[in-house]
């Protein structure tokens, strides 16, 4: 009987050491090539600069006024944005922001537009709100007309050649492909815009009547401009059904060379050209501020540059 319950007394003490949990592992296995995919990588700098400023979301506890909003409604009684927080909200739900004035095919140069002698000044003030979301737009006299948000939808000369000198991106509406874009199946619809791609600035051999744009910076960054273009659609440029790319582009100066992107605003010329690159008039950052038109013969005059307000 001794033997017994000194055998069952044994297989009780071994049973209960089996049960004691283990320490948790501290070690974790490296993803495998087929998971690795969800391990994020971070974007190039040209990857960041160029996504549209669409990307950017509310994170404002404001609450948004256009829920349920039909955009017959919304267009009805429209003002543009104002705030840059109400921009913001307009794009969640594809809405603009700027001017709703007719879309013209070249722009329309401000009665008064300041100059030294002969030569035209070109506005070297920047005026960002603290936080470098919005832009205040002046006149040549220096007196404040509108503010362009960043994240906003913008479609007239005025409003994209502001937005382009402000924040040097994309608006909410456009994208960067210039081709295979269906706007049937595009939330923005009729106020879809095209095109991000390379321009390059070449004008010799069968681009031999095309001037040349500027090409060095004044402010001490080595490399040559590299220039980007996007499509100005002017009326009947999209119809809501189809995009029939016309003539009418933006290009601006977007790098120093092949690789920093330009962040100061200071390097960024803005040139509309009506006629597919044969000839381009500066816009010269103020509400209806653009040079005069130049090509491949009346070359490009530099501006002089100085603030308009104090």
């Amino acid at each position: 009987m001794k033997k017994y319950l000194s055998l069952f007394v044994l297989f009780f003490l071994i049973s209960s050491c089996s049960n004691v949990p283990s320490s948790p592992s501290t070690s974790y296995p490296s993803p495998t090539a087929e998971d690795s995919s969800s391990v994020p990588e971070k974007p190039s700098e040209e990857e960041a600069s160029s996504s549209s400023d669409s990307e950017t979301e509310s994170t404002s506890s404001e609450k948004d006024p256009y829920i349920n909003r039909s955009e017959e409604t919304f267009y009805a009684n429209y003002v543009p944005a104002t705030s840059y927080q109400d921009a913001l909200f307009r794009s969640e739900h594809y809405f603009r922001s700027g001017d709703l004035t007719p879309l013209l095919s070249s722009p329309q140069h401000a009665s008064y537009q300041p100059r030294l002698g002969d030569t035209y000044i070109r506005n070297s003030g920047y005026s960002y709100s603290a936080d470098g979301n919005s832009y205040t737009v002046y006149d040549g006299e220096g007196k404040p007309v509108k503010t362009i948000y960043k994240g906003g939808a913008y479609i007239t000369i005025e409003d994209v050649c502001a937005y382009v000198m402000a924040f040097g991106n994309i608006p909410a509406n456009y994208v960067a492909k210039k081709n295979g874009v269906n706007v049937k199946t595009s939330p923005w619809g009729k106020y879809l815009r095209l095109n991000f791609s390379r321009f390059y600035n070449t004008a010799s051999g069968s681009y031999a009547k095309e001037p040349k744009l500027p090409t060095k910076s004044g402010t001490g960054h080595e490399g040559e401009y590299q220039y980007r273009e996007r499509d100005i659609g002017a009326k009947g440029y999209n119809d809501g059904q189809k995009i029939t790319r016309d003539t009418l582009r933006l290009v601006f100066s977007y790098k120093y060379g092949d690789d920093k992107v330009i962040k100061d605003s200071s390097d960024r010329y803005v040139f509309f050209t009506g006629d597919h690159y044969r000839s381009y008039e500066e816009y010269l950052n103020y509400y209806g501020g653009f040079g005069e038109k130049f090509d491949y013969i009346k070359k490009y005059v530099p501006v002089v540059s100085q603030p308009l307000t104090n």
